[in-house]
């Protein structure tokens, strides 16, 4: 959350930066752009390194869900498992590509405009492997999420079935 707030935690001025607004509005999301002009690069890159160290945090977490479980040899709990950690490892890259998008806007400010196609050439490749990224990771933590969610409602865990309600999934779709 810290890393996000880093990155994204910034103001989205988009009238203050015509060339976005105005002149690129066709081939960028200028309240993105503008946004993540506004974060300076420091506070990019350490919410970027936030993310990422802070990963290894979430292994041992998995592995409790993991624990839960009361046959680890059925098909199912790899699933849970290995979709989690999927989703998890994925994220700290998606994170990165906002410092490269970050930049990239910064340096459409700051060059001359003979070289803006391919800075924006350049923003749209990390945007969409950004967005793949994105829902590769989301795909794969919902699966995760939705198939431990079933496995509490079934009894495959230690735990209680009701709590198969306070699953993340459920609870961010709610």
């Amino acid at each position: 959350m810290i890393g996000d707030v880093l990155i994204l935690g910034y103001e989205t001025l988009s009238e203050r930066y015509p060339l976005f607004a105005q002149d690129y509005a066709d081939q960028l999301d200028a309240n993105a752009a503008s946004q993540l002009v506004n974060a300076p690069t420091e506070n990019l890159l350490v919410g970027t390194l936030c993310v990422a160290l802070c990963v290894p945090l979430l292994l041992p977490g998995i592995w409790l869900v993991y624990q839960t479980l009361r046959d680890k040899k059925q098909w199912y709990a790899n699933v849970v498992f290995f979709s989690l950690m999927a989703g998890a490892a994925l994220t700290p890259l998606l994170h990165s590509k906002m410092l490269f998008l970050g930049e990239t806007y910064k340096a459409l400010l700051h060059t001359d405009p003979s070289a803006h196609p391919q800075l924006l050439a350049m923003a749209q490749n990390f945007r969409t492997v950004m967005y793949v990224g994105w829902s590769v990771a989301l795909l794969f933590l919902t699966v995760g999420w939705v198939a431990y969610a079933i496995c509490i409602f079934r009894g495959k865990t230690y735990l209680p079935r009701w709590a198969g309600l306070t699953s993340p999934h459920l609870l961010s779709t709610c």
